[in-house]
């Protein structure tokens, strides 16, 4: 299957994808930054979000560039979003999970509803 033309990308996907990947990016610069700038050695959570925050990078460079695995990635970590929210709001903490739901229905929903609708575009 040929790969489609730059401008049947969804106009959309490509917006969303690059305010993923640049926002990620600052987030996983930031990240690294203070990991290895606290007081107390080197931080591994810090570290860690910083190297989720990459893998979020490529996932909105394939979504701008109009990639099916891109759409999975981000079902995927829609998903396991969707259950840390969950689990939040079983723990007690209703605030904290009903924005945490809802903010993971919107960074990751409405990418994945506009890729589905738009499929046969995508690569």
């Amino acid at each position: 299957m040929d790969q489609p033309a730059s401008g049947e990308v969804p106009i959309v996907l490509r917006v969303w994808g690059a305010l993923l990947a640049g926002s990620s990016a600052l987030g996983a610069v930031a990240s690294v930054a203070t990991a290895f700038t606290s007081g107390y050695g080197l931080d591994p959570v810090s570290l860690g979000v910083g190297v989720v925050l990459v893998i979020v990078v490529r996932l909105g460079i394939g979504l701008y560039r109009g990639e099916r695995q891109a759409v999975y990635g981000l079902c995927v970590l829609g998903g396991l979003a969707l259950l840390y929210g969950t689990f939040v709001l079983v723990t007690g903490a209703l605030l904290v999970g009903g924005i945490t739901i809802g903010v993971a229905a919107l960074l990751y929903g409405v990418p994945i509803v506009f890729a589905f609708r738009n499929w046969q575009a995508l690569h």
